[in-house]
């Protein structure tokens, strides 16, 4: 076929020329010893040349014809050949048929772990000492440690010819790791080299051919190797670095293994991640544990720790997402893994929790899985390493670095070439232990400039607030202005900061000549969601810093070329929709009580918490309710003494030494005598109360009013300068910058290693002139419920709550200019983005297990978000009485002045009222379906949740009444979620 493909009249040729192909197959012959399993042993079978002789064909008997087919197969295989080419089976050895495996094992015992390398040594045992073998192969072989031997092997007898190594996607249709090479049967003693052809720069396979030829032409090309196989002795387990320099080469003899000092260690496999794996937004924040030190520390710790596995490419810090159900030291996990009716030969739990005894302890970790390079990360006391993200017990900056660094990235192309970093492979990475204070000090920022970046992100178990709102302007516009410059300013700093580590470990290493300190923009990794990926590529592929090699062999940076000495540094594509849905997500959290405006961090994350907790978190034990949906100052408290500990929380958060300076006016302490002389004569409908329920009172900068014979209340936005625990007395935190006039952030006050300012009243709800403001500007929804709908026909509507927030959090005077901005930012109208986008936006920000869940008519003419940690067993009945079926009535009502209209309006009004009423009768009867049939059976059933179960779990158990998510609640989900045995299953609906 391919001939007939290159010449149309090839197949008459080889009729007009008496051409026999020698075709064959093979077939089982029963009365033959050595081809009676033919069909599965194939050319695998050894004949010897005598034997050929031996074997006699009987052409009288029966038989005879079998015996000719037979003596083909001994002739075929019973002599040498000076070029034998093949493209062999791929079949790893748990999937070879058992005589086969039986058989392999017996004779190819180097090569029995995939049949393809069982083929490299049967054709070299083919082919004449002087002849040459083909092969197009998985180039596996060349680099993993099970087939070590086989390299040794073909290093010591033999000789790579040549070899070209295909890019992943090298063939249409499929995603393989292939080689084409040729071997030389007998080896080459005099210093010959390989020629070698390395394409893994070429994605597709439409550039494999014209790179290839284009090298064979240009060997200088830069992707064109030759190299003596003998070098390869000098690499670990005799692994095929063709590509490699001399001094690469060398740096393995050079230096020790990594895994003489700094061993990375395997991670647990839990054998079913469903059952005791979560996101840590799934749980209760209560049985959330974190900080532990050591092991020890988890025989009595909470359920929740948590795990690192692996995750995206995410450099220096990050990816601390999961949290592993072992509570009990593990106790219940241990008992499913020696009793896992999957996997009855495990007698020990050891067997999957790996290296027990180190968890908890402080290290480095990495993902074993990668599409690219390998990134790995610093990560705190407190976590045990999942299979998946393997750890290595080490603090070291210095060591950091070099993981990082492109001499790392260099090595472990070669130790492992697939898209698996496993703890072997990374292992064997050659380095010595050094201390310099410069790497270190790079080191550090790159971690704190990471870190500060993953606690911006709200799936950050240590998020505080939204960016705009912590690097806040006069309004929004600013505030997004404010926000490039800051985060721009970061982006260039972690670049800088990875060149100078890469400069650093080049001159360590000696690489001058073999590498560069650049490191592309596209792949920081910061900021990955915020940044247009497709155009920073785009600039990535044009920005140079201006590195030159110059005499002495350093590497400096050219100051007439460099982008960073001339202020020229591109302007990153910031994705203003993307940073927009990240705020309006932050507003929807404070509608809920997740978050608020007025204290930084979680604040409602309990299953069943409610509003009175989220007013107890916030405001403290000095604001109390009063039963009348109103809350007051508590009269049990002393003024004198709350307003000590405003004072002290100011001190602290400002740096002062307590009793020096106050923060109060004059008239500010007038008013706390005023106050606290009235205090004894009110009870509980105290003037100082403010409404909180739906449709209460607002100022004119959108905070909550006091009642009109109270003192009044002063607007203010929150301070900037909250102390952060995270980043101690050395770092600067995200909540510790200001902007200067260059739009640069610096820390403005050096704050205490205390975490006392957290827990007390902030700064902000102190007297700011001579009134008391309120300690809540921003009070979430007092039911849980919020309704999403194409109109305003509910208070508590989500388009109308998102543009209180604004209010609130920027003010009322640039309230339009605000909303505006929102809304050219998302490229559409408000409403119509929480309507058609957010759910769809908060699915995939929380990664198919979000924390509010849509409850939608099967149209979606009616549907409602709710927050899954306050949901009670109650919340589906206040969904269909409280909204739903007024809803209806107010459909109905309208349908009334459609009627009217149909009747009194002109033609034009009577034809739009008509499609109007028609429309509104599709939906009362969409309506009155689902409350019939899924949302009042649901609702009569009062469900309950378990948040331990996660969102798999209890997305489920509310059938068709709650959106539908592919992955979440599917079909296909819903059978798997139904076969989980540590739940109760009758409980997952339809």
């Amino acid at each position: 076929m391919k001939g007939r493909q290159k010449h149309r009249r090839f197949l008459r040729s080889v009729v007009k020329n008496n051409i026999k192909p020698n075709i064959t197959f093979y077939q089982d012959f029963e009365f033959d010893d050595k081809f009676n399993n033919a069909s599965a042993l194939g050319s695998l079978i050894k004949v010897e040349p005598n034997e050929v002789e031996q074997l006699q064909i009987d052409e009288n008997s029966l038989f005879g014809a079998q015996q000719a087919e037979l003596k083909k197969l001994y002739t075929l295989l019973g002599q040498k050949y000076d070029v034998v080419v093949t493209n062999p089976p791929y079949i790893s050895s748990s999937r070879m048929e058992g005589t086969l495996k039986q058989y392999v094992e017996a004779n190819y015992p180097e090569t029995k772990s995939d049949l393809f390398a069982t083929f490299i040594l049967r054709c070299l045992e083919l082919c004449n000492e002087d002849g040459l073998t083909g092969y197009m192969t998985p180039f596996v072989w060349m680099f993993i440690s099970s087939y070590e031997k086989l390299r040794a092997k073909v290093i010591d007898n033999h000789f790579i010819n040549n070899l070209i190594q295909l890019e992943y996607s090298g063939f249409d249709g499929a995603t393989v790791p292939i080689c084409t090479f040729t071997l030389r049967n007998k080896n080459i003693n005099d210093g010959a080299k390989g020629s070698y052809i390395r394409l893994s720069d070429f994605k597709g396979a439409q550039n494999q051919a014209p790179r290839t030829l284009e090298a064979i032409k240009n060997p200088q090309c830069g992707w064109f190797y030759t190299a003596n196989q003998k070098d390869f002795e000098k690499i670990p387990e005799y692994r095929l670095g063709y590509w490699l320099s001399g001094l690469q080469i060398d740096a393995f003899v050079n230096h020790t293994e990594l895994k003489e000092s700094h061993p990375p260690k395997a991670g647990l496999s839990t054998a079913n991640n469903d059952r005791f794996l979560r996101f840590w937004w799934e749980i209760d924040s209560d049985k959330f544990g974190l900080n532990y030190n050591s092991r020890e520390d988890l025989i009595s710790s909470k359920k929740w720790i948590p795990m690192t596995k692996g995750g995206k490419f995410k450099k220096w810090f990050g990816n601390n997402e999961y949290v592993l159900n072992f509570s009990e030291d593990g106790e219940e996990l241990k008992y499913w893994l020696v009793n896992n009716p999957n996997d009855p030969s495990t007698k020990s739990w050891s067997r999957y929790i790996r290296n027990y005894n180190s968890y908890c302890k402080p290290g480095i970790s990495f993902s074993d899985v990668s599409s690219g390079t390998p990134a790995f990360r610093m990560q705190d006391s407190g976590f045990i390493p999942n299979s998946r993200g393997p750890f290595i017990y080490s603090e070291s900056k210095e060591l950091l670095g070099f993981l990082n660094s492109k001499i790392c990235v260099s090595f472990l192309e070669l130790l492992s070439p697939t898209l698996t970093f496993n703890v072997g492979d990374v292992s064997r990475v050659p380095f010595n232990d050094l201390e310099n204070t410069r790497i270190a000090n790079d080191v550090g920022k790159c971690i704190e400039i990471s870190s500060q970046e993953f606690y911006s992100i709200e799936r950050s178990w240590y998020y505080n607030q939204n960016e705009l709102i912590r690097i806040k302007g006069q309004d929004l516009e600013e505030s997004y202005d404010l926000y490039q410059q800051y985060w721009q300013n970061k982006f260039y700093q972690l670049h800088k900061n990875e060149e100078e580590l890469n400069k650093q470990f080049i001159e360590i290493y000696g690489l001058q000549e073999e590498l560069t300190p650049d490191v592309p923009l596209a792949d920081i990794t910061i900021l990955k969601e915020e940044l247009d990926q497709k155009q920073l590529k785009a600039i990535s592929e044009r920005y140079k810093s201006g590195w030159q090699l110059v005499d002495g062999g350093q590497w400096v940076v050219d100051s007439a070329q460099s982008p960073i000495t001339n202020h020229q540094l591109p302007k990153l594509p910031f994705n203003p929709k993307e940073i927009f849905k990240q705020f309006i997500s932050y507003a929807v959290g404070c509608m809920f009580g997740r978050y608020s405006l007025d204290k930084e961090g979680l604040i409602l994350a309990n299953q069943g918490e409610t509003l009175e907790d989220y007013v107890r978190k916030v405001a403290g034990d000095w604001w109390i309710e009063d039963g009348e949906g109103n809350w007051i100052f508590n009269p049990k408290k002393d003024i004198d003494e709350y307003y000590q500990e405003l004072q002290r929380a100011e001190n602290l958060a400002t740096g002062q030494e307590n009793g020096q300076g106050s923060v109060y006016s004059d008239e500010a302490n007038a008013q706390r005598g005023t106050i606290q002389s009235d205090q004894s004569d009110q009870k509980s409908g105290s003037q100082y109360t403010q409404q909180h329920s739906r449709g209460a009172v607002q100022g004119n900068e959108g905070v909550y009013s006091l009642s009109e014979d109270s003192t009044g209340i002063a607007g203010g936005a929150p301070d900037s300068t909250t102390f952060d625990h995270r980043f101690g007395n050395d770092t600067s935190s995200p909540n510790n910058s200001n902007t200067n006039g260059a739009g640069e952030f610096e820390q403005t006050n050096k704050q205490p290693d205390s975490q006392a300012a957290q827990q007390l009243p902030t700064a902000t709800h102190h007297p700011l002139s001579t009134n008391l403001q309120a300690p809540i500007t921003f009070m979430p929804d007092d039911d849980n419920i919020i309704p999403v709908l194409d109109d305003e026909w509910f208070d508590d509507d989500i388009a109308g709550r998102f543009k209180e927030f604004l209010k609130v959090s920027f003010g009322a005077a640039n309230y339009d200019k605000n909303l505006a901005f929102v809304e050219e930012c998302l490229g559409k109208d408000i409403r119509k983005y929480f309507i058609k986008d957010f759910y769809a936006d908060h699915i995939k920000r929380y990664k198919k297990r979000p924390i509010y869940w849509q409850f939608s008519s099967p149209k979606s003419s009616f549907s409602v978000l709710i927050y899954m940690h306050r949901y009670t067993p109650d919340t589906l009945s206040q969904i269909l009485n409280g909204y739903l079926k007024e809803y209806r009535e107010k459909l109905n009502n309208r349908i009334e002045n459609v009627n009217h209209l149909i009747e009194t309006g002109s033609s034009s009004e009577q034809t739009k009222a008509a499609k109007e009423k028609e429309k509104i009768e599709k939906v009362l009867h969409e309506l009155q379906e689902y409350e019939r049939d899924i949302l009042y059976p649901l609702a009569t059933e009062r469900i309950a949740i378990d948040l331990d179960d996660g969102v798999l779990v209890n997305y489920n158990k509310f059938g068709t009444a709650i959106k539908a998510v592919a992955g979440l609640n599917d079909k296909k989900t819903k059978d798997k979620v139904r076969k989980f045995d540590w739940i109760d299953v009758e409980g997952i609906r339809g």
